[in-house]
């Protein structure tokens, strides 16, 4: 099987849709010989800011000399970037073989009677069997959905369990509540393990709290409420103070990641790997994560985020009243018909003036017809045009940036699935 034929057969497993709950998953697993109880695995949940926490620790763990695997999703640029190994994608050719191993296992599944895995659970498959074959030190998971029915939650140890911000989303599978969505996240805490929470409301941390205790899981609460200036000064739960800390990631949001991630390695040195202070500061200095605040083109400037819920758009817009509250802003805007997105907008309000609407290369998406309706519907003083195309956005904020004068910026947010091809748009214009 070469790589566009096992693409295909991952592909057609779309037409199963999303199923949560774990028999299936655990009983792919079983035959492919649970590689996910062979390796070392932190657990990553939460709304918003997953994927940077999990890039801080992959660079810190790198620094360190560890070999660290990193399971994440939805992808920005190209599916193969959600399975890395020191932030190296799986090459075509490994992929092919796991998914030959794994399909085969799906396959006599079905003949069997046994069920029929979903494609996010063929995928998680995969990477656990990826990690564990590859001789990971260690495997950062991040969950697909919620967490105690989520396909990832599949081990019966982990090193570490980390929930991340939690915020209003998916509120058709995981309730309408923020306690109601704590707990589905909280179902990644292991009996015995220890859990890094991203301190946040009250509501939250009461649900967390009281799973680690039944789990019997020592809970660490980051301290994210404080004014850290830059550069950071951070002491962890253990005592451990951080000094010269500087998070290369953009955003008021990415400090209280930081702050997470710096107990998570306190917990993780509990656990006997050796982490240097040097590799610390350096791995989250160097720490890439595409996709989130980040300026894509200098002349003009342009930004992309992939900020697609209530929680995000909160992030986003505390950093532009921080650090651009001078700048006059072009939004280019995609979002999915399942998110809220008239929440969004209502929060975002004094900032669109000027905005071109898209519709994602997505199932789910939004018709960008119907975001501009919303947009106008919502914010009396906004300008509003539809691009038919990702490239005619483009091309429309360019020009009117143009127009414009004094300090201005184009900034596309929403979805991420269609900032993949926004920014490559850009890139084969600066060439």
């Amino acid at each position: 099987m070469n790589f566009a034929e096992a693409r295909k057969c991952i592909d057609s497993l779309n037409r199963f849709g999303s199923v949560l709950g774990l028999d299936n998953i655990k009983e792919l697993l079983l035959r492919l010989d649970n590689p996910q109880d062979k390796i070392k695995v932190i657990h990553v949940a939460g709304t918003n800011g997953k994927g940077s926490t999990i890039a801080y620790l992959s660079s810190i763990l790198k620094e360190a000399g560890y070999t660290v695997g990193k399971y994440t999703s939805p992808v920005v640029f190209e599916y193969l970037e959600k399975y890395q190994i020191n932030d190296i994608n799986i090459s075509e050719e490994a992929f092919s073989s796991l998914a030959g191993k794994v399909l085969q296992a799906v396959n006599q599944m079905v003949a069997e009677g046994k069920g029929q895995p979903t494609i996010f659970e063929v995928e998680t498959a995969m990477a656990y069997l990826f990690f564990y074959e590859s001789g990971c030190d260690m495997a950062i998971i991040e969950t697909g959905m919620g967490g105690d029915m989520d396909a990832t939650n599949v081990c019966s140890k982990v090193l570490l369990s980390v929930i991340v911000s939690v915020s209003l989303d998916h509120t058709g599978f995981l309730g309408g509540t923020l306690s109601e969505i704590a707990s589905h996240k909280a179902g990644i805490i292991k009996k015995g393990c220890p859990v890094v929470l991203y301190g946040q409301s009250h509501e939250v941390t009461s649900v967390v709290r009281k799973y680690a205790e039944e789990m019997k899981a020592p809970l660490i609460i980051a301290k994210t409420d404080k004014v850290y200036t830059m550069p950071m000064t951070y002491k962890t739960s253990t005592g451990t103070v951080y000094e010269g800390i500087e998070p290369s990631l953009a955003g008021v949001h990415q400090v209280k990641n930081v702050c997470t991630v710096l107990e998570m390695v306190e917990q993780i040195k509990k656990q006997g790997f050796q982490i240097s202070r040097d590799a610390v500061t350096k791995g989250i200095k160097s720490t890439v994560w595409h996709g989130r605040f980040e300026k894509i083109c200098e002349a003009p400037l342009i930004i992309i985020d992939g900020a697609h819920n209530p929680g995000a758009v909160a992030e986003l817009k505390a950093t532009l009243e921080k650090d651009y509250a001078d700048t006059s802003f072009i939004f280019i805007m995609g979002v999915l018909a399942d998110k809220d997105f008239s929440t969004e907008i209502a929060m975002m309000s004094d900032w669109l003036r000027y905005v071109i609407t898209v519709t994602p290369d997505n199932p789910r998406a939004l018709s960008a017809d119907e975001l501009a309706k919303t947009i106008e519907a919502t914010v009396a003083e906004s300008t509003v045009s539809v691009a038919a195309s990702i490239e005619e956005a483009v091309e429309k904020a360019v020009k009117l940036y143009s127009e414009l004068h004094g300090k201005r910026a184009i900034l596309a947010f929403g979805s991420l699935s269609y900032l993949g091809q926004l920014k490559h748009y850009v890139e084969k214009i600066e060439r």
